[in-house]
């Protein structure tokens, strides 16, 4: 028995045994399996990655890593040219031109100089920044300027225009001359400028009164006189003579000749008037019938009325060059006036550059140079800001298209007409000066 209970339990561990190995191997081989099978999705953080492009990329799995950038977007190669003569290229990734680099400004006069090199002249210290000198090259034939002045106006160096047209101080002719009893010189009518002598004789002995009679020798008025006898002097002569001789009161004589020469149409009675009232009345009233403009410059104070009535009949601005009197802040206003009035009636911008008063002088050039359609005139206003006003006006009132600014060679003129011939403000960005790109850009 004791043989046979130890086989038995012999046996019993040999299957025990063999059933551990089975499992043991079974475990091994499904462990292999379960390594061979694939893995599921790993989660990446979700920072990124700023490329070179400005782009972002983000991680991939397996491994988590960074995305690669893409590849640089090719621009083509062409360059735009700036106002200041720089250029600018393409930049990806919109392959845009690069903004151009902002112009220079002046911020006062002492940061502008005279270039006379140059062909814009005009110029900002230290920089190639200039205004057109075509101010000067496209003044009317004959017209004189001072020599150049730069100026800062609104960041930009410009030209102080200061023109006079030809021989606004020259005398052509003897009737261009009058004797001024004040200065007892000769002058040259309607300026200030006289002759530096005076009446070649002494005083007249008794029994004589002087003459004057003014000559016009090579653009200057020369004063001519002589001492002759009173019974020989026609003006005083016919005084004595007339019906009003021997009238004590001077109002009353004053009615008289003024009346008497209007009827004579002859204003040598006005000047025996010792009624300051009835002598300018009475130069008035013959000027206003003789429509001389000798007969208007002896008033001091109506002078303007009887210029303006001598210049709606003779529609001639020049006349108004010859007004003269006491007041010189009136005479210039009514100068001013008179200019202005008579250029636009004789459509004409000769003596706009006379007009003292800024605002009415660049009216008047504004205002010609939009009835004849001409868009260099508007160079002739006083800043880069009325030269805009008046291409508007020219532009709008004649239909001009973007072809008619090509008589404009500075970049400020020329883009500025472009985008108001056009409407398209996108030209306004090609402009220089920054008060000019503003305007243009409300304006266009």
């Amino acid at each position: 028995m004791d043989s046979m209970g130890r086989k038995g339990v012999s046996s019993a561990v040999v299957v025990f045994l063999i059933l551990i190995v089975i499992v043991a191997v079974m475990s091994v081989v499904a462990i292999l399996l379960l390594q061979g099978q694939e893995t599921g999705p790993v989660a990446c953080t979700a920072d990124a990655k700023i490329c070179p492009d400005g782009t972002a990329v983000g991680r991939v799995g397996p491994n988590c890593e960074f995305a690669p950038c893409p590849e640089p977007i090719g621009c083509p190669e062409d360059a735009k040219v700036c106002p200041d003569g720089s250029t600018v290229s393409r930049v990806p990734p919109t392959c845009e031109f690069a903004p151009c680099p902002e112009a220079p400004t002046c911020e006062e006069d002492t940061d502008c100089m005279v270039n006379p090199e140059a062909h814009t002249s005009c110029c900002i210290v230290g920089t190639d920044v200039c205004s057109p000198i075509i101010l000067y090259e496209r003044l009317p034939p004959g017209w004189k300027c001072d020599p150049d002045e730069c100026v800062c106006v609104s960041g930009m160096c410009e030209h102080r225009l200061n023109c006079y047209p030809p021989d606004e101080y020259e005398c052509t002719t003897d009737s261009d001359c009058y004797y001024d009893e004040q200065k007892g010189r000769c002058c040259i009518i309607g300026t200030d400028v006289c002759s530096n002598t005076s009446p070649p004789f002494a005083p007249c002995p008794s029994g004589y009164t002087p003459t004057f009679n003014c000559s016009c020798e090579a653009g200057s008025c020369k004063l001519l006189g002589d001492c002759l006898p009173q019974s020989s002097v026609g003006p005083l002569n016919i005084a004595d003579q007339s019906r009003c001789a021997g009238i004590t009161d001077i109002y009353k004589e004053g009615s008289c000749l003024t009346d008497l020469a209007k009827e004579e149409k002859n204003s040598d009675y006005c000047q025996f008037i010792n009624d300051p009232h009835w002598e300018n009345s009475c130069y008035l009233g013959v000027g206003k019938l003789t429509l001389d403009p000798g007969d208007c410059f002896a008033t001091y104070y109506t002078g303007g009325d009887c210029y303006n009535h001598v210049r709606e009949r003779n529609e001639n601005p020049s006349l108004c060059l010859t007004i003269t009197g006491r007041d010189q802040d009136l005479i210039n206003d009514i100068k001013d006036d008179c200019i202005y009035r008579a250029s636009m009636k004789a459509n004409t911008a000769d003596y706009c550059g006379n007009i003292l008063d800024v605002e009415l002088r660049d009216q008047c050039f504004t205002n010609i140079a939009t009835n004849q359609s001409n868009l260099t005139m508007c160079l002739l206003t006083s800043n880069s800001t009325q030269v805009s006003v008046c291409m508007k006006s020219v532009i709008t009132w004649n239909s001009l298209n973007a072809g008619n600014c090509t008589v404009f060679d500075h970049v400020n003129y020329h883009y500025t007409c472009k985008a108001l011939a056009t409407g398209d403000v996108s030209h306004c960005y090609e402009v220089m000066s920054v008060s000019m790109r503003e305007w243009c850009l409300a304006n266009a």
